[in-house]
Parts: C-alpha cells; structure tokens; sequence
C-alpha cells in the first residue's frame, strides 16, 4: 500500500502546486475548476518551465494527474451527485495531450538499457580499479593505526604522514583511538 500512498501524494503534489497555485495566481478570484483555452494556454507554457527557466522534462505526469482529478469527480458525482456534481466541468488537459504516453516511456527505457550495454564492457574495468583502490586503502588503514603522531608511512612507493588532533590526543586520554584520516 506504500506505493499507491507515494503515487496519491505525488499527484497531489501535482494538483496543487503545479495545476491550482498556478492557476490562483493569476486569477485569484477563479471560483470553480474551469478554464477556458486562453487560460489553459498560458498555464501550460508557464507550467512548462522550471523556476530556474529551463523546461521541464516531466511535464506529462503533471497532465496525467490532472486528466485523472477530474476523471475522479466525474466518477464521485455519479455516486453523491448532491457534493460533487457542481464541480464537474470539461478537463482543460485533452487526450491529444497524453496519448502516446506508454510508447514515449517505452522509448525512455530503451535509451536507458542502451546506456548500459555501452557501458557494460567497461564494468570489470571499474570493478578491477575499485578492488585495487580498496585493498591500497586497507593496507593505509591498517599501517597509519599502528603509527604514533608525525611517523611516517610508506606503502607502494609512496609516503604518508600520520598527523593527530586535539580531538586525537583526547581520544587517546579518554582510552579510545586515534581517527586515521587521509
């Protein structure tokens, strides 16, 4: 049931910030929930990019949730038509608008399985360097713990120097170790 509370939550979000706040703003005295096509218009390009001005790449999820608002009264009038039938008006967001949605989703995930068979050659490339990394990293560790303040440690060719704090030296008065930082 999680999802289904993750998915109400996010078309609510949808619904209210991005759908009726916008809408408030310019016509803050708008009394129900239709728009006529001028409105719906400048809405949409207003919706259509981000605060920061550059578009917005999920904008279908925005119209799918507003698709299914007004689906969903619709559907309430029909069974308490005394609450619900005075909120009913034509959707401003027309089918034209989300029709082909599973096709573009579609085509989504076939960029994304792409991007990884490209990049799956190169797997035991990384997985190769990150073991070696962690084994170099390991063997720091376990050396520069042994080391006292300002000794030197020499691992691969290469050295380092074990430096201590204030917050060390309590530590080790406390009885507790020293950290051991790169």
């Amino acid at each position: 049931m999680p999802v289904a509370d993750d998915r109400e939550q996010f078309e609510s979000r949808h619904l209210a910030g991005h759908f009726w706040s916008t809408i408030e703003k310019p016509a803050p005295d708008q009394a129900d929930l239709r728009t006529d096509g001028e409105f719906y218009r400048r809405w949409r390009e207003q919706v259509a990019a981000r605060a920061d001005g550059k578009g917005r790449r999920e904008f279908e999820p925005i119209l799918r949730a507003i698709r299914a608002f007004y689906a969903d009264l619709r559907a309430w009038a029909a069974a308490e038509a005394e609450q619900w039938a005075i909120w009913v008006v034509p959707c401003p967001a027309g089918d034209a608008e989300v029709r082909g949605f599973g096709v573009r989703k579609r085509r989504v995930k076939e960029r994304m399985d792409d991007r990884t068979r490209q990049r799956q050659p190169l797997l035991s490339t990384l997985v190769g360097y990150m073991e070696a990394r962690y084994g170099h990293r390991r063997a720091l560790l376990e050396h520069a713990a042994a080391a006292g303040d300002g000794e030197t440690v020499i691992l691969d060719g290469r050295s380092y120097q074990r430096l201590w704090s204030r917050v060390d030296e309590r530590r080790i008065r406390l009885g507790g170790k020293a950290n051991v930082r790169e």
